[in-house]
């Protein structure tokens, strides 16, 4: 019951040997890295990630969207599949919505990844092969660029 509650999730962080409760593939350690850099501002992620960021982040930093797609405008999910497809389209909804931190899978979102890359606007923080996630921002902490 306690683990409900939002606001004494932050008092109550899954232990590490609880960490196989999560699925393979949720960005644990680019979340860390979010988190002990302190990435501000709303993220844009993949779907399926969004109610562990919800959950590891919430209310200090927004999520784009989880899966209880019934709570959200059908034009947000819109901007959703717009964004997740890369190019010029998404650089401005990015801006629309006040997008600081990507939080993308390397393989799904291989086309929004190449596209922000070569933007000019976004930087590469963080790279996990093994957990198939890149983190990039619109300005990276000193020295994390990569």
């Amino acid at each position: 019951m306690l683990l409900a509650l939002p606001p004494l999730k932050a008092h109550l962080p899954l232990p590490p040997d609880l960490r196989y409760v999560v699925a393979p593939d949720t960005p644990v350690r680019a979340a860390d890295y979010i988190q002990r850099h302190a990435l501000s501002g709303p993220i844009f992620h993949r779907m399926e990630y969004g109610d562990y960021l919800l959950w590891r982040f919430y209310p200090q930093r927004r999520v784009f969207v989880d899966p209880r797609i019934e709570l959200y405008s059908p034009e947000l999910w819109e901007g959703y599949q717009r964004i997740s497809q890369g190019g010029t389209e998404a650089g401005a909804l990015l801006e629309r919505y006040g997008i600081q931190v990507l939080l993308l899978d390397v393989e799904r979102q291989a086309g929004l990844l190449a596209w922000a890359r070569a933007s000019g606007v976004w930087q590469l923080c963080y790279w996990d092969e093994n957990e198939g996630t890149a983190v990039l921002a619109r300005v990276c902490p000193a020295g994390e660029t990569q």
